[in-house]
Formats: C-alpha cells, structure tokens, sequence
C-alpha cells in the first residue's frame, strides 16, 4: 500500500516513495485518467482504478485536511495499491480457504463412511420425510438458523483462529442438536403435508454442516494473507528506508571528502 499528496495541478508535493517527492507529476503518470484528475481537482471522496506507472492501480482519493496555516491546502491524499497484489491476495486467499475446506470435507466424509460402513442403520437413515415429523422439522430449522446467526455474530467480533474453533464447535454441536430433535422428538398423531418443513430443516442444516465452515475457513485464509502482505510490505518498506540512510550516508562521506580536499 503506497500514497502520494498531490496539489491541484496534479504535482506530488509528498510520496511514499521520498525520491518522487516535489518530483512526478501524478496525472502524467496515471496517462491524465479523467476520472482521477476530477477527483483531485475537485477534491471529492472517490475509489477509482486507473493505470500508475503503465500498470492497473487501485485508488482511493479523499480531501486532505490540515492544521493551522496547513487548515486547508486544497491537496489531495492518493492511496494506491498495484491491482497484481489484489489479485494475487485473492487467489491466495481462495487457494488457501479451499485446502482449509477441502480438509474439512476430507474429515467429514470420513466420518460419514465410518458411519454408513459400522453404525447402525438408525445413525445414517434418520433424516427422510416423515409426515408425522412437522414440529420435528420446524424445530430443527429453528435451531439450525440459531446456530447461523450465531456465527454471524461471532464473525464479526472474535479473531480468525478463534472463529475458526467457534464454527467447529457450531458445526458440531447443531449436527448432535439436529439429530436428537429429530429422532427423539415424539411424532405426531396427525399426518400432515410436511414438504416445507422437511426442506428448510434439510436447507438450513446443510447450511451449517457446509455454508459456516466455508465462511470461517475463507476468513482465516484472508486475515493470514492480509496479515503476510502487511508484513512483506514494512519489510520491503524497512530495505528502502536503510537503503535511502545508505544513500544519504554516502552523500555525507562524499561531500566531507570534497571539503577535506580543499
């Protein structure tokens, strides 16, 4: 992630990069894209791609606002990112989440064969239409969507590994809850037409056995890959800034010899 503060003629009075500094014009290195050029001028919020450098660049533009006699310089702060690292994010992250996934569906379905091959009968035919199951079906259901909304709350507040736990034990937990309220559930006397009921059980429970462990498994895989690209770019940042006190050193030496020789 990378910035630049450019005034109204499109100058950069301050970048990232310190060598581009009162150095680039920015509208000419982004080929005079109309819609950036708007942006700045005009010093409005706006999230724009255009080409930097002669490569597609994510940005967003906003007002910069100062203090003092700075109150406001009527500049604009640029901050961009190199769409190939978007991308490569993107398919990093999705690679990851479906090893994650894949593992999961691996030990799913190893439970599940272990149970058609060893349990009995009533452990792996438990879930069919029964028209004397309604209540059974709308309960289920209910705590299904419990257990989803449950997750989306989670989602939103722990840690990705911490999430991660959380969906398991979810996932797990509404298996066991779906089961007993299903088979345990005393039937009804009445048969009745049981069709949407089956079938938001069925829906909601496959939701969470499939739809919550994708989720927690696509947002660990982001926040690692987040936190990877964070970390290469201060390291990268941490190279230029010793080469740039090298440079400057050097400089130093140069000019100290130059006056020695005089």
């Amino acid at each position: 992630m990378r910035f630049a503060v450019v005034d109204h003629d499109g100058l950069v009075v301050f970048h990232s990069d310190g060598t581009r500094s009162l150095q680039e014009s920015f509208f000419k290195e982004c080929e005079d894209d109309a819609a950036l050029k708007s942006a700045v001028q005009e010093l409005h919020d706006d999230l724009l791609t255009a080409y930097y450098l002669g490569r597609p660049t994510r940005m967003y533009i906003t007002r910069l606002i100062g203090d003092g006699a700075f109150a406001d310089p009527r500049w604009a702060l640029v901050v961009f990112q190199d769409n190939a690292v978007l991308e490569t994010l993107n398919l990093e992250t999705l690679t990851l989440a479906l090893i994650m996934f894949a593992a999961f569906g691996v030990v799913l379905g190893a439970v599940s064969a272990l149970l058609h091959f060893f349990a009995p009968s009533r452990w792996t035919k438990w879930f069919w239409p029964d028209d004397r199951k309604g209540w059974a079906y709308a309960t289920a259901a209910l705590v299904d969507a419990g257990v989803i909304a449950l997750f989306v709350v989670d989602a939103g507040r722990l840690e990705s590994m911490a999430l991660l736990g959380r969906a398991a034990m979810l996932t797990a937990g509404a298996a066991i809850a779906t089961y007993l309220i299903v088979t345990l559930m005393p039937a009804s006397s009445r048969r009745t037409v049981v069709w949407r009921g089956f079938f938001w059980a069925r829906a909601t429970f496959l939701f969470v056995l499939a739809g919550v462990p994708a989720a927690a498994c696509f947002q660990t895989a982001y926040d690692f890959e987040t936190a990877l690209l964070v970390k290469s770019e201060r390291a990268h940042e941490d190279v230029d800034r010793a080469a740039r006190s090298m440079r400057i050193g050097n400089r130093v030496v140069d000019r100290l010899a130059l006056s020695t020789k005089r």
